[in-house]
């Protein structure tokens, strides 16, 4: 009796020892994973800015922005920040390339020092990591100067980045195919639709920046990354995801090519003062040399623009729309076009509400607003890419392309389309 009493209250320890165990997730799970701390800078053509991140790891990872889209628009030499890439090629305005630490990176990482140091407990700098991924812009740059004055500059923003104490995470190009285009479609999804963590299917995007455009969607055909189809996973939800980037049919690349034409007045706004022209970001470009006499379909507007779209298509492949059943939506530049003519909800109205550029007095302010200097090209070269009769992306079905959709919350004015936090996602989602 003895024994089967000892035996007894040994057995009690031990389900008593095991029932702590199992309520608190096991020895391994005892302690809560613990956050990463994670500045992503977002080295665009025409910007750079930094957003930064408390994330905890798991099925679905928990993304906290800590800061939202910090950015200088003039550098502290007083000139304009336009983008890192103006740093390689040794242009005039941004030389020698060294100075692209205290010239942009520098004013970055001071906000991040002041941000960790307001955060309760404190985080030490060391404990952040910080990342760097150029787009469009930097492609660009590679190829008028080569990778190495590229890798050159990023050992700079390197060097800049641990001095300042931080760690250093990856500081790179990305790949628009891969990377770019899979975060944002990963992003959008989950925040304005909840893919991953409900049952709404998914939407494809088409997005145009100031270089490049790239077209996301779900697709039938298995990963396979030399047809641009990749894999992504999330809080146990698979999909088959088709991205590309299509260098040179950005918005600003797109309105750079039709100035150097013989007559880009015709994209610009009838009436328009050409004395009024504030040019490009980039002074080689040529200025209006006469009033604008917007048309629709005469040289060199719809049809140089035409002539482009279908170069470029042709050399990197246009998207298959029968290989998916989603809808689509349009986003960054796609969104802020549309919103000008008043085609949010209507993108496939676009065409007719072009009407609004036969006199240049439809915009306010335009004068010395040069977004609505650029309304009238960036229209018709959108109307372009995705409804042209012949090269249009959307051309044999444009309702769906069914609304395009603001970075911003329309209440909060907080970020919410923003790759960074897709590269995020799926990083940190196991």
């Amino acid at each position: 009796m003895k024994i089967l009493r000892a035996n007894l209250q040994k057995l009690c320890c031990l389900l008593a020892v095991a029932a702590s165990f199992f309520s608190t997730g096991g020895a391994a799970h005892a302690q809560a994973i613990p956050p990463v701390y994670t500045a992503v800078i977002d080295a665009g053509s025409s910007g750079t800015r930094l957003f930064f991140y408390k994330v905890t790891p798991g099925p679905y990872a928990q993304i906290e922005m800590l800061i939202d889209n910090f950015e200088r628009k003039v550098q502290p030499n007083g000139k304009k920040e336009d983008g890192i890439n103006n740093f390689v090629c040794n242009n005039p305005d941004y030389a020698p390339p060294a100075t692209v630490v205290p010239q942009v990176i520098d004013p970055l990482l001071q906000e991040l020092s002041s941000k960790i140091a307001n955060i309760s407990p404190p985080v030490p700098a060391d404990r952040v990591i910080v990342n760097l991924f150029a787009t469009a812009g930097m492609r660009t740059a590679q190829a008028l100067c080569g990778k190495a004055a590229v890798d050159r500059l990023y050992a700079f923003i390197r060097a800049g980045v641990r001095t300042k104490g931080f760690s250093v995470g990856e500081v790179r190009t990305t790949n628009g195919n891969a990377e770019e285009g899979v975060w944002t479609w990963a992003n959008l999804n989950d925040v304005y639709f909840n893919v991953f963590k409900t049952a709404t299917p998914p939407v494809g995007n088409f997005e145009v920046g100031g270089s490049s455009a790239q077209i996301a969607y779900p697709s039938r055909q298995q990963p396979n990354p030399d047809q641009n189809v990749y894999e992504v996973r999330i809080n146990n939800r698979k999909y088959n995801v088709f991205s590309r980037t299509y260098l040179g049919l950005g918005l600003d690349d797109a309105r750079k090519y039709v100035r150097e034409t013989q007559a880009p007045q015709n994209c610009w706004a009838t009436g328009f003062p050409y004395q009024w022209d504030l040019g490009e970001s980039d002074p080689r470009y040529p200025k209006l040399k006469v009033n604008g006499g917007y048309n629709l379909y005469s040289k060199p507007c719809s049809t140089l623009f035409n002539g482009t779209i279908s170069t470029i298509l042709a050399k990197n492949g246009a998207p298959n729309l029968a290989d998916t059943t989603a809808n689509f939506v349009g986003v960054s530049g796609a969104y802020f076009t549309l919103k000008d003519f008043g085609a949010v909800n209507a993108p496939s109205q676009l065409m007719r509400k072009l009407n609004l550029c036969h006199t240049y007095k439809s915009w306010p302010n335009i004068e010395t607003d040069d977004f609505a200097q650029f309304a009238c090209p960036n229209g018709t070269y959108l109307n372009t890419i995705l409804f042209d009769p012949t090269t249009g992306i959307f051309r044999s079905q444009p309702s769906r392309l069914i609304k395009a959709l603001p970075d911003q919350d329309p209440k909060t004015d907080a970020t919410r389309l923003t790759w960074t936090r897709g590269f995020l996602l799926i990083k940190y989602s196991q």
